[in-house]
C-alpha cells in the first residue's frame, strides 16, 4: 500500500508541476466598456500584442486579455472603473479546473501516505527531519504569533485605505498629509 501512495504522491507531483509549467495563458474577454475613451491608448496596445483572431469574435463593447501574463499588469494599471480591473484581475488568475483536481489529488495521496507512515498529516511528515519547528502544531503556533503582532499594523493600514477610497469615491481631494501618511505608513 505504501508503494502505491508513493507511486500516486509522485504521479501526481509530476502531472501538477508539469502542468503548471507549461504557459498557461489563456485569451478572455472583458467588458462591457461603457466609454472607450478612458482607455487611453489600451485598446491600440492590445491589438498589438495580441492575435487579430482574439477580437474578431467579442461584442463591441468588450477587449481581449491574455492570463497570467504582462498584458493583464497592464490592463489593470491602465482601467479607470474598478468594475473591470476587477473582472480583468479575476480572470486572469483564476486555475483551470483540471489543475485544481490534480492538486486535490495531490493533497488526498499525500495525506494518506503520510498516515501509512505514521504521522499526523503531511505537514509533521515534512517537519520530521530536525527543522526549527518540528509539527504543525508549532507551525500554526509560530503563524499566530506573527498574525497577532502585525494586526495593529493591519487594521491601521486598512483604516488609511478606506479613508483614501472614501474620499476618491466622494470626489474629495487627498490632502498630501493623507497621502504622506499613506505613502510612509505613518
Amino acid at each position: 500500500m505504501m508503494k502505491t501512495l508513493q507511486s500516486h504522491v509522485i504521479h501526481f507531483e509530476t502531472d501538477y508541476y508539469k502542468n503548471a509549467s507549461i504557459n498557461d495563458s489563456k485569451i478572455f474577454s472583458f467588458g462591457p466598456i461603457d466609454n472607450r475613451n478612458t482607455l487611453n491608448g489600451l485598446e491600440t496596445w492590445l491589438k498589438s500584442c495580441l492575435p487579430s483572431a482574439s477580437f474578431e469574435s467579442l461584442p463591441s463593447n468588450h477587449l481581449p486579455c491574455i492570463s497570467g501574463k504582462y498584458v493583464s499588469h497592464r490592463i489593470l494599471a491602465s482601467l479607470p472603473e474598478e468594475s473591470l480591473r476587477k473582472q480583468v484581475y479575476l480572470s486572469s488568475y483564476a486555475q483551470p479546473e483540471e489543475k485544481v483536481e490534480v492538486l486535490g489529488n495531490l493533497i488526498k495521496c499525500r495525506q494518506s501516505l503520510a498516515k501509512v507512515l505514521g504521522y499526523d498529516n503531511h505537514c509533521d511528515k515534512l517537519l520530521k527531519n530536525g527543522h526549527v519547528i518540528r509539527s504543525s502544531e508549532e507551525v500554526m503556533n509560530f503563524l499566530d504569533n506573527i498574525n497577532e503582532s502585525l494586526q495593529s499594523k493591519v487594521d491601521k493600514e486598512m483604516k488609511l485605505l478606506r479613508d483614501l477610497k472614501r474620499r476618491q469615491i466622494s470626489g474629495k481631494p487627498c490632502s498630501s498629509r493623507l497621502l504622506v501618511r499613506f505613502a510612509t505608513g505613518n
